[in-house]
């Protein structure tokens, strides 16, 4: 497999990571997209572009732990339990990892972009965009999940136009991803 038709792999691995990691689809209470299967996506997307960003073997760490607990909190939720209701500090510090670990992803393909896309390319510049945007809404979105306490009057609307906000970027960091894609592809290439 060529070098091209790798980092073409690696890029769709992604996408299909960050598919399940933004889309949770249910039935009842049971996801059938369930975020571990993103994070196991990303482990697969790092696996073909630590070649080209050796940095990016560093992400593996994170994201076993992230992989283990998606995993358990799916787990957990066909038992109708919450894996983040009994650890709360445990789930404080899985948020912080999977921040820093979107936000370091991001940065690598980012980094991918700056050196295969044409000088005119603007897919670095707005794929660390939508970069920040999801570092701050992650940010958000964990804030307001430990605000459980607090009785304002508006915390179910906020949570709701986070929700949709957080989708949304979601939505347009995959459409720039697929243009990162396109970067890569050859006749020779297949998902």
């Amino acid at each position: 497999m060529s070098n091209q038709e790798t980092l073409y792999k690696g890029i769709t691995r992604v996408i299909w990571g960050y598919f399940f990691v933004y889309f949770d689809f249910k039935l009842g209470t049971l996801s059938v997209t369930p975020a571990f299967v993103g994070i196991w996506m990303f482990l697969s997307a790092i696996d073909l572009l630590k070649e080209e960003r050796r940095n990016m073997e560093l992400l593996r760490t994170f994201a076993y732990v992230l992989l283990f607990w998606n995993f358990a909190c799916w787990a957990a939720a066909w038992g109708g339990l919450s894996v983040q209701g009994y650890l709360p500090i445990v789930g404080l510090l899985v948020s912080i990892i999977n921040m820093y670990f979107h936000f370091q992803l991001m940065t690598d393909l980012a980094a991918l972009a700056n050196k295969y896309a044409s000088s005119e390319s603007m897919i670095e510049p707005t794929l660390l965009r939508w970069r920040s945007i999801q570092t701050i809404l992650l940010t958000c979105v964990v804030l307001i999940s430990y605000t459980d306490n607090w009785n304002y009057k508006y915390k179910e609307t906020i949570q709701i136009l986070m929700g949709i906000a957080y989708v949304l970027a979601g939505i347009f960091l995959m459409l720039e991803l697929f243009t990162l894609r396109k970067v890569f592809h050859s006749e020779e290439c297949q998902m």
